[in-house]
């Protein structure tokens, strides 16, 4: 009987020290980061879905090379916090950021770079954005594989999204 009522209380000692670790700020492996959906599904599930946006501009982006926005909606920026037990805590942000998932087309001939924004396409593009009515994303044609200096570079032409 002695044996049990001790082993009871290791027990819920152990069980109550998981409960402190799983709640408190000792249960993080990181400081927070940026981060972003990557599906409308995942931005809707944790209340961070806006609302759906389409582009208005022009999507050939040359002769050789295409756009085609498969989905864009506009979300709260947030940062994401890996946890040792439990789920990833997410910390909303008080601005907003676009969220573009597109394919891309481009001729084997063409040798150019592009870029939506600092990411380089064909990649899924993230653009903080504060204006909400009419968004506008620099489109970046170059020779080199890296994103210029903001000095050097000069935008080739953007992309204008507003809400659907």
């Amino acid at each position: 009987m002695k044996y049990l009522l001790f082993s009871i209380l290791v027990v819920a000692i152990i069980l109550g020290i998981c409960a402190m670790l799983y709640n408190s700020e000792g249960n993080t492996l990181s400081p927070p980061f940026p981060a972003s959906s990557y599906t409308k599904a995942y931005s809707k599930d944790n209340g961070l879905y806006k609302f759906d946006v389409v582009p208005i501009s022009r999507l050939d982006i040359d002769n050789n090379a295409k756009l085609k926005i498969e989905d864009a909606w506009v979300e709260s920026a947030w940062d994401k916090q890996p946890r040792m037990f439990g789920k990833i805590k997410i910390i909303p942000q008080n601005w907003c950021q676009i969220i573009i998932a597109f394919k891309f087309q481009k001729d084997t001939a063409n040798h150019f770079y592009y870029f939506l924004g600092k990411e380089k396409i064909p990649n899924r593009v993230t653009y903080p954005c504060n204006r909400l009515d009419t968004i506008k994303i620099p489109l970046y044609r170059q020779t080199t594989a890296a994103l210029l200096s903001r000095r050097q570079r000069q935008a080739y032409d953007s992309v204008i999204f507003v809400k659907k």
